[in-house]
């Protein structure tokens, strides 16, 4: 069963500023393993989450309706980096904005691959990151915000999830499941949560108003894994 909390709305009458959208994801259950093992024989599991808050880690949360023009230019913005370490990608779920360059770098002791699974053209990639290596791609929005996965061809367990999008207005949940998303201008949205590796989506039609600010908690439980 996936619940979700009604999303709270605390008024602020000091100021007309965009709101600020907070809250936290959560997983109960036990939490299931990779299908494959690493090199030490090991099971990894297939989702962080908290053992005291039950706080789900790597959840992407993000609006989907009309914005105005942010007047920024991720094009500008130095590359997002993510880290092979101990056969790791690091971080394991990243969202950028449309045009943004991401960095992929080899901190281990041996070779490692970088190969992209995705519904644009222009994010694909497959190359070598050899001990000490790295590559960067400019990434690009795909239909519907498909995410871009991101595998190792040597080393299978290893995986990566990069969440592209043309607005400013998302968020990914930290090690405690938390999330903030600010800035966000007046109107009718829907508010999206989803987690890639375990196959968790939930969304929420809400209207965001001036001086708003909004808090939301969302469960999902390992019993809804998609296989």
């Amino acid at each position: 069963m996936i619940w979700m909390s009604l999303l709270t709305l605390a008024s602020n009458s000091d100021t007309d500023e965009a709101s600020t959208i907070t809250g936290t994801v959560t997983c109960t259950g036990e939490v299931p393993k990779l299908k494959t093992v690493d090199n030490a024989g090991v099971r990894r599991d297939l989702l962080e989450v908290d053992l005291k808050t039950h706080g789900l880690r790597y959840a992407v949360v993000y609006l989907v309706g009309e914005f105005p023009e942010s007047g920024d230019d991720p094009e500008e913005a130095d590359p997002v980096l993510i880290d092979q370490v101990d056969e790791t990608f690091v971080p394991h779920v990243i969202a950028i904005r449309d045009g943004r360059k991401v960095r992929f770098h080899n901190s281990d002791g041996g070779n490692h691959n970088v190969r992209s699974a995705t519904l644009e053209e222009r994010n694909e990639f497959n190359v070598t990151t050899a001990a000490g290596g790295e590559y960067t791609h400019t990434l690009h929005m795909s239909r519907k915000y498909s995410p871009v996965r991101i595998g190792c061809d040597i080393h299978p367990w290893m995986s990566a999830w990069i969440y592209v999008f043309d607005h400013p207005y998302f968020a990914v949940t930290d090690e405690l499941g938390n999330f903030e998303i600010s800035g966000v201008p007046p109107g009718d949205y829907t508010l999206i949560i989803r987690q890639p590796d375990a196959g968790f989506s939930e969304k929420r039609e809400t209207t965001v108003k001036a001086g708003e600010e909004l808090n939301v908690e969302i469960e999902f439980s390992t019993d809804d894994v998609r296989d």
